[in-house]
Protein backbone atom coordinates (compact mmCIF):
# COMPACT_ATOMS: atom_id res chain seq x y z
CA UNK A 1 0.00 0.00 0.00
CA UNK A 2 1.33 3.46 -0.90
CA UNK A 3 1.81 5.65 2.18
CA UNK A 4 0.18 9.05 2.56
CA UNK A 5 3.47 10.94 2.59
CA UNK A 6 3.88 10.18 -1.09
CA UNK A 7 1.31 12.89 -1.82
CA UNK A 8 1.25 16.66 -1.48
CA UNK A 9 -1.45 19.11 -2.52
CA UNK A 10 -0.41 22.40 -4.10
CA UNK A 11 -0.46 25.36 -3.92
CA UNK A 12 0.35 25.38 -0.24
CA UNK A 13 -1.29 28.79 0.03
CA UNK A 14 -4.57 27.26 -1.24
CA UNK A 15 -5.14 30.41 -3.32
CA UNK A 16 -7.97 30.08 -5.83
CA UNK A 17 -6.20 32.20 -8.46
CA UNK A 18 -3.53 29.48 -8.76
CA UNK A 19 -3.81 26.10 -10.48
CA UNK A 20 -4.17 23.29 -7.95
CA UNK A 21 -2.49 19.91 -8.35
CA UNK A 22 -1.28 16.85 -6.48
CA UNK A 23 2.41 15.91 -6.44
CA UNK A 24 2.78 12.14 -6.24
CA UNK A 25 6.16 10.47 -5.65
CA UNK A 26 6.04 6.78 -6.67
CA UNK A 27 7.80 4.31 -4.36
CA UNK A 28 10.04 3.17 -7.24
CA UNK A 29 11.82 5.32 -9.79
CA UNK A 30 10.94 4.86 -13.42
CA UNK A 31 13.65 3.47 -15.72
CA UNK A 32 13.53 6.60 -17.89
CA UNK A 33 14.56 8.84 -15.00
CA UNK A 34 10.97 9.54 -13.98
CA UNK A 35 10.68 10.83 -10.39
CA UNK A 36 7.46 12.64 -9.56
CA UNK A 37 4.01 13.04 -11.07
CA UNK A 38 2.11 16.29 -11.12
CA UNK A 39 -1.58 15.35 -11.42
CA UNK A 40 -4.45 17.76 -11.95
CA UNK A 41 -7.49 15.55 -12.45
CA UNK A 42 -10.61 17.77 -12.36
CA UNK A 43 -9.50 19.77 -9.30
CA UNK A 44 -9.49 23.15 -11.09
CA UNK A 45 -13.02 22.76 -12.38
CA UNK A 46 -14.23 23.71 -8.89
CA UNK A 47 -14.48 27.29 -7.61
CA UNK A 48 -14.12 26.99 -3.82
CA UNK A 49 -11.26 25.81 -1.62
CA UNK A 50 -13.47 23.22 0.05
CA UNK A 51 -14.49 21.68 -3.29
CA UNK A 52 -10.92 21.66 -4.61
CA UNK A 53 -9.59 20.01 -1.46
CA UNK A 54 -12.31 17.39 -1.73
CA UNK A 55 -11.46 16.75 -5.40
CA UNK A 56 -7.73 16.55 -4.59
CA UNK A 57 -8.33 14.02 -1.84
CA UNK A 58 -10.57 11.98 -4.13
CA UNK A 59 -7.74 11.93 -6.66
CA UNK A 60 -5.33 10.71 -3.95
CA UNK A 61 -7.77 7.96 -2.96
CA UNK A 62 -8.04 6.87 -6.59
CA UNK A 63 -4.27 6.68 -6.97
CA UNK A 64 -3.92 4.84 -3.66
CA UNK A 65 -6.48 2.30 -4.76
CA UNK A 66 -5.00 1.61 -8.19
CA UNK A 67 -1.31 2.16 -7.32
CA UNK A 68 0.06 4.02 -10.35
CA UNK A 69 3.69 3.12 -9.71
CA UNK A 70 5.11 3.93 -13.15
CA UNK A 71 4.31 6.20 -16.04
CA UNK A 72 2.79 3.27 -17.94
CA UNK A 73 0.23 2.67 -15.18
CA UNK A 74 -1.32 6.13 -15.17
CA UNK A 75 -4.72 6.45 -16.87
CA UNK A 76 -4.44 8.71 -19.91
CA UNK A 77 -6.84 11.44 -18.67
CA UNK A 78 -4.55 11.94 -15.63
CA UNK A 79 -1.26 11.64 -17.49
CA UNK A 80 1.11 14.57 -16.79
CA UNK A 81 2.32 14.71 -20.39
CA UNK A 82 -1.22 15.66 -21.44
CA UNK A 83 -1.26 18.47 -18.91
CA UNK A 84 1.96 19.84 -20.41
CA UNK A 85 0.19 20.44 -23.73
CA UNK A 86 -1.73 23.25 -22.01
CA UNK A 87 1.56 25.06 -21.43
CA UNK A 88 2.37 25.24 -25.14
CA UNK A 89 1.03 28.40 -26.86
CA UNK A 90 -1.09 26.81 -29.58
CA UNK A 91 -4.30 27.49 -31.44
CA UNK A 92 -7.18 25.37 -30.17
CA UNK A 93 -7.17 23.13 -33.25
CA UNK A 94 -3.42 22.56 -32.92
CA UNK A 95 -3.82 21.81 -29.22
CA UNK A 96 -6.37 19.10 -30.01
CA UNK A 97 -3.92 17.58 -32.51
CA UNK A 98 -1.12 17.60 -29.91
CA UNK A 99 -3.37 15.91 -27.33
CA UNK A 100 -4.26 13.21 -29.86
CA UNK A 101 -0.57 12.55 -30.58
CA UNK A 102 0.36 12.41 -26.90
CA UNK A 103 -2.53 9.97 -26.32
CA UNK A 104 -1.19 7.74 -29.11
CA UNK A 105 2.34 7.90 -27.71
CA UNK A 106 1.17 6.94 -24.19
CA UNK A 107 -0.75 3.94 -25.56
CA UNK A 108 2.36 2.78 -27.41
CA UNK A 109 4.46 3.28 -24.27
CA UNK A 110 2.07 1.18 -22.19
CA UNK A 111 1.86 -1.59 -24.78
CA UNK A 112 5.48 -1.90 -25.96
CA UNK A 113 7.26 -0.92 -22.70
CA UNK A 114 10.61 -0.22 -24.45
CA UNK A 115 13.76 -0.77 -22.39
CA UNK A 116 15.15 2.52 -23.65
CA UNK A 117 13.16 5.49 -24.85
CA UNK A 118 15.17 7.00 -27.70
CA UNK A 119 12.41 8.45 -29.81
CA UNK A 120 13.76 6.47 -32.73
CA UNK A 121 11.93 3.34 -31.59
CA UNK A 122 8.63 5.24 -31.56
CA UNK A 123 9.34 6.67 -35.04
CA UNK A 124 10.05 3.12 -36.26
CA UNK A 125 6.70 2.05 -34.82
CA UNK A 126 4.95 4.82 -36.82
CA UNK A 127 6.65 3.59 -39.99
CA UNK A 128 5.66 0.00 -39.18
CA UNK A 129 1.97 0.92 -39.01
CA UNK A 130 2.23 2.76 -42.35
CA UNK A 131 1.98 6.37 -41.17
CA UNK A 132 2.86 8.79 -43.96
CA UNK A 133 6.14 10.76 -43.81
CA UNK A 134 4.18 13.97 -43.23
CA UNK A 135 2.29 12.40 -40.32
CA UNK A 136 5.52 11.03 -38.82
CA UNK A 137 7.02 14.53 -38.96
CA UNK A 138 4.04 16.04 -37.16
CA UNK A 139 4.31 13.40 -34.40
CA UNK A 140 8.04 14.07 -34.09
CA UNK A 141 7.55 17.84 -33.84
CA UNK A 142 4.72 17.62 -31.30
CA UNK A 143 6.40 15.11 -29.00
CA UNK A 144 9.76 16.85 -29.18
CA UNK A 145 8.10 20.06 -28.04
CA UNK A 146 6.17 18.33 -25.24
CA UNK A 147 9.30 16.56 -23.94
CA UNK A 148 11.25 19.83 -24.05
CA UNK A 149 8.77 21.28 -21.56
CA UNK A 150 8.67 18.02 -19.56
CA UNK A 151 12.45 18.20 -19.08
CA UNK A 152 12.42 21.93 -18.40
CA UNK A 153 9.83 21.47 -15.65
CA UNK A 154 11.83 18.49 -14.29
CA UNK A 155 9.08 15.96 -14.95
CA UNK A 156 11.75 13.79 -16.63
CA UNK A 157 15.46 13.75 -15.84
CA UNK A 158 16.65 12.66 -19.30
CA UNK A 159 17.78 14.08 -22.62
CA UNK A 160 14.96 14.81 -25.04
CA UNK A 161 14.31 11.39 -26.67
CA UNK A 162 13.26 13.07 -29.92
CA UNK A 163 16.26 15.41 -30.12
CA UNK A 164 18.31 13.07 -32.33
CA UNK A 165 15.44 12.00 -34.58
CA UNK A 166 15.59 13.47 -38.05
CA UNK A 167 12.85 15.13 -40.03
CA UNK A 168 11.83 13.04 -43.02
CA UNK A 169 12.02 14.69 -46.41
CA UNK A 170 8.55 15.03 -47.90
CA UNK A 171 7.07 16.33 -51.12
CA UNK A 172 3.81 17.90 -49.91
CA UNK A 173 1.04 18.82 -52.30
CA UNK A 174 -1.39 21.50 -51.20
CA UNK A 175 -5.05 21.82 -52.03
CA UNK A 176 -5.89 22.38 -55.69
CA UNK A 177 -8.44 24.70 -57.31
CA UNK A 178 -11.66 23.53 -58.96
CA UNK A 179 -11.59 23.76 -62.76
CA UNK A 180 -14.41 25.60 -64.51
CA UNK A 181 -16.37 22.40 -65.26
CA UNK A 182 -16.16 21.34 -61.60
CA UNK A 183 -17.15 24.84 -60.48
CA UNK A 184 -20.26 24.68 -62.64
CA UNK A 185 -21.32 21.25 -61.33
CA UNK A 186 -20.68 22.19 -57.72
CA UNK A 187 -22.45 25.54 -57.95
CA UNK A 188 -25.62 23.89 -59.32
CA UNK A 189 -25.67 21.46 -56.39
CA UNK A 190 -24.46 23.71 -53.55
CA UNK A 191 -26.90 26.55 -54.32
CA UNK A 192 -29.61 24.23 -52.95
CA UNK A 193 -27.95 24.61 -49.53
CA UNK A 194 -27.96 28.37 -48.67
CA UNK A 195 -25.58 28.30 -45.67
CA UNK A 196 -23.03 26.17 -47.48
CA UNK A 197 -23.24 28.29 -50.62
CA UNK A 198 -22.71 31.51 -48.65
CA UNK A 199 -19.69 29.90 -46.96
CA UNK A 200 -18.29 28.96 -50.37
CA UNK A 201 -18.65 32.56 -51.57
CA UNK A 202 -17.03 34.04 -48.46
CA UNK A 203 -14.08 31.74 -48.99
CA UNK A 204 -13.91 32.36 -52.76
CA UNK A 205 -14.24 36.18 -52.70
CA UNK A 206 -12.94 37.15 -49.24
CA UNK A 207 -10.70 34.21 -48.33
CA UNK A 208 -12.37 33.82 -44.93
CA UNK A 209 -10.71 30.75 -43.48
CA UNK A 210 -12.76 27.68 -42.81
CA UNK A 211 -13.13 26.65 -39.18
CA UNK A 212 -12.79 29.19 -36.38
CA UNK A 213 -13.01 32.28 -38.62
CA UNK A 214 -16.01 31.12 -40.64
CA UNK A 215 -18.08 29.73 -37.78
CA UNK A 216 -17.46 32.71 -35.46
CA UNK A 217 -18.44 35.45 -37.90
CA UNK A 218 -21.26 37.61 -36.59
CA UNK A 219 -23.44 40.01 -38.56
CA UNK A 220 -21.83 42.97 -36.79
CA UNK A 221 -18.50 42.06 -38.41
CA UNK A 222 -19.86 43.25 -41.76
CA UNK A 223 -19.57 46.96 -42.55
CA UNK A 224 -22.20 47.98 -45.12
CA UNK A 225 -20.99 51.60 -45.42
CA UNK A 226 -21.60 52.47 -49.12
CA UNK A 227 -18.38 52.55 -51.10
CA UNK A 228 -16.25 50.87 -48.40
CA UNK A 229 -18.08 47.61 -47.70
CA UNK A 230 -15.82 45.24 -45.82
CA UNK A 231 -15.67 42.36 -43.32
CA UNK A 232 -13.85 42.58 -40.01
CA UNK A 233 -11.80 39.50 -39.07
CA UNK A 234 -11.31 39.91 -35.33
CA UNK A 235 -7.97 38.98 -33.81
CA UNK A 236 -9.52 36.47 -31.42
CA UNK A 237 -10.84 34.37 -34.32
CA UNK A 238 -8.22 34.95 -37.02
CA UNK A 239 -5.40 32.48 -37.64
CA UNK A 240 -2.64 35.09 -37.30
CA UNK A 241 -4.31 36.70 -34.24
CA UNK A 242 -4.41 40.06 -36.04
CA UNK A 243 -7.52 42.18 -36.47
CA UNK A 244 -7.83 42.94 -40.19
CA UNK A 245 -10.41 43.86 -42.84
CA UNK A 246 -11.14 42.28 -46.20
CA UNK A 247 -13.05 43.97 -48.99
CA UNK A 248 -16.43 42.69 -50.16
CA UNK A 249 -16.40 42.39 -53.98
CA UNK A 250 -19.45 43.78 -55.77
CA UNK A 251 -20.39 40.25 -56.95
CA UNK A 252 -20.82 39.12 -53.33
CA UNK A 253 -22.37 42.24 -51.79
CA UNK A 254 -26.02 41.65 -52.89
CA UNK A 255 -25.88 38.15 -51.34
CA UNK A 256 -25.21 39.74 -47.94
CA UNK A 257 -27.90 42.45 -47.94
CA UNK A 258 -30.41 40.21 -46.17
CA UNK A 259 -28.22 40.48 -43.04
CA UNK A 260 -28.47 44.28 -42.74
CA UNK A 261 -31.76 44.31 -40.82
CA UNK A 262 -30.91 41.48 -38.41
CA UNK A 263 -29.45 41.51 -34.90
CA UNK A 264 -25.71 42.31 -35.29
CA UNK A 265 -24.83 39.88 -32.49
CA UNK A 266 -26.17 36.81 -34.31
CA UNK A 267 -23.80 34.30 -35.85
CA UNK A 268 -24.03 34.44 -39.65
CA UNK A 269 -23.98 30.64 -39.73
CA UNK A 270 -25.95 28.72 -37.11
CA UNK A 271 -27.48 25.34 -36.41
CA UNK A 272 -30.93 26.71 -37.25
CA UNK A 273 -29.93 27.05 -40.92
CA UNK A 274 -30.08 30.84 -40.74
CA UNK A 275 -28.38 33.54 -38.63
CA UNK A 276 -28.82 32.60 -34.98
CA UNK A 277 -27.35 32.28 -31.50
CA UNK A 278 -25.95 28.74 -31.77
CA UNK A 279 -22.94 28.59 -34.07
CA UNK A 280 -22.04 25.67 -36.30
CA UNK A 281 -19.36 23.13 -35.41
CA UNK A 282 -15.88 23.71 -36.81
CA UNK A 283 -16.18 20.73 -39.17
CA UNK A 284 -19.68 21.45 -40.51
CA UNK A 285 -18.63 23.05 -43.81
CA UNK A 286 -16.01 20.40 -44.56
CA UNK A 287 -18.43 17.58 -43.84
CA UNK A 288 -21.35 18.96 -45.85
CA UNK A 289 -19.12 19.85 -48.78
CA UNK A 290 -17.45 16.42 -48.79
CA UNK A 291 -20.87 14.76 -49.11
CA UNK A 292 -21.55 16.79 -52.25
CA UNK A 293 -18.10 16.06 -53.70
CA UNK A 294 -18.76 12.37 -53.17
CA UNK A 295 -22.22 12.62 -54.73
CA UNK A 296 -20.80 14.29 -57.85
CA UNK A 297 -17.89 11.87 -58.11
CA UNK A 298 -15.25 14.58 -57.57
CA UNK A 299 -12.87 12.52 -55.48
CA UNK A 300 -9.36 13.73 -54.71
CA UNK A 301 -7.36 14.30 -51.53
CA UNK A 302 -6.40 17.68 -53.02
CA UNK A 303 -9.98 18.87 -53.41
CA UNK A 304 -12.14 19.93 -50.48
CA UNK A 305 -14.20 22.85 -49.19
CA UNK A 306 -10.91 24.70 -48.65
CA UNK A 307 -10.25 24.43 -52.40
CA UNK A 308 -12.67 27.31 -52.97
CA UNK A 309 -10.05 29.63 -51.51
CA UNK A 310 -7.51 28.35 -54.04
CA UNK A 311 -10.13 28.60 -56.78
CA UNK A 312 -10.70 32.28 -55.96
CA UNK A 313 -6.95 32.93 -56.03
CA UNK A 314 -6.54 31.07 -59.32
CA UNK A 315 -9.44 32.85 -61.05
CA UNK A 316 -8.35 36.30 -59.82
CA UNK A 317 -4.75 35.85 -61.02
CA UNK A 318 -5.94 34.38 -64.31
CA UNK A 319 -8.15 37.43 -64.89
CA UNK A 320 -5.12 39.73 -64.58
CA UNK A 321 -5.97 41.13 -61.14
CA UNK A 322 -3.41 43.03 -59.06
CA UNK A 323 -1.15 40.69 -57.10
CA UNK A 324 -0.63 43.34 -54.41
CA UNK A 325 -4.36 43.71 -53.87
CA UNK A 326 -4.69 39.94 -53.80
CA UNK A 327 -1.99 39.78 -51.11
CA UNK A 328 -3.93 42.29 -48.98
CA UNK A 329 -7.19 40.42 -49.43
CA UNK A 330 -5.44 37.17 -48.42
CA UNK A 331 -4.00 38.95 -45.36
CA UNK A 332 -0.47 37.76 -46.18
CA UNK A 333 2.42 39.92 -44.97
CA UNK A 334 4.30 39.66 -48.28
CA UNK A 335 3.97 38.59 -51.91
CA UNK A 336 6.01 35.43 -51.30
CA UNK A 337 2.96 33.24 -50.67
CA UNK A 338 1.13 34.72 -53.68
CA UNK A 339 4.13 33.85 -55.85
CA UNK A 340 4.01 30.33 -54.42
CA UNK A 341 0.38 30.03 -55.54
CA UNK A 342 1.42 31.11 -59.05
CA UNK A 343 4.01 28.33 -59.16
CA UNK A 344 1.71 25.71 -57.60
CA UNK A 345 -1.10 26.47 -60.04
CA UNK A 346 1.16 26.56 -63.10
CA UNK A 347 0.12 30.12 -63.92
CA UNK A 348 2.51 31.92 -66.25
CA UNK A 349 2.69 35.49 -64.98
CA UNK A 350 5.36 36.42 -67.52
CA UNK A 351 3.30 37.43 -70.56
CA UNK A 352 6.06 39.67 -71.93
CA UNK A 353 8.55 36.79 -71.79
CA UNK A 354 6.14 34.53 -73.64
CA UNK A 355 4.93 36.94 -76.33
CA UNK A 356 7.43 39.80 -76.71
CA UNK A 357 10.86 38.22 -76.53
CA UNK A 358 13.08 39.55 -79.39
CA UNK A 359 14.22 37.08 -82.05
CA UNK A 360 17.83 35.96 -81.97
Amino acid sequence: MIKKNFFKIYPLSRRLDKRWFVIYTPPTNHSFGYKKLKLYGDINSYSTSFERMKAANELIKKINKLQYNTVEDIPEPLHPLLELVNKIPLRQSSKRAYVQKVHFFIKWLKKDKPNELTGINFIEHLHAIKKSPTTVNTYRQALKQVFTIAIKTKLYNIKNPFELTKKIKTFPQGKMYFNEYQQSKLKYEIELHPQLWLGVQLQYYCFVRNGVEMTNLIIGDIDFTPGSEKILLRGEISKNKKTQFVAIPTQLLPKLYFLKQLNPNLYIFSKSGQPGTEKLSLKWFNHQHSLILKKLGIISTRLSFYSWKHTGIYMFIKSGGSLKQLQLQLRHHSLDQVNQYIRDFGLNDCGDIKNNFPNI
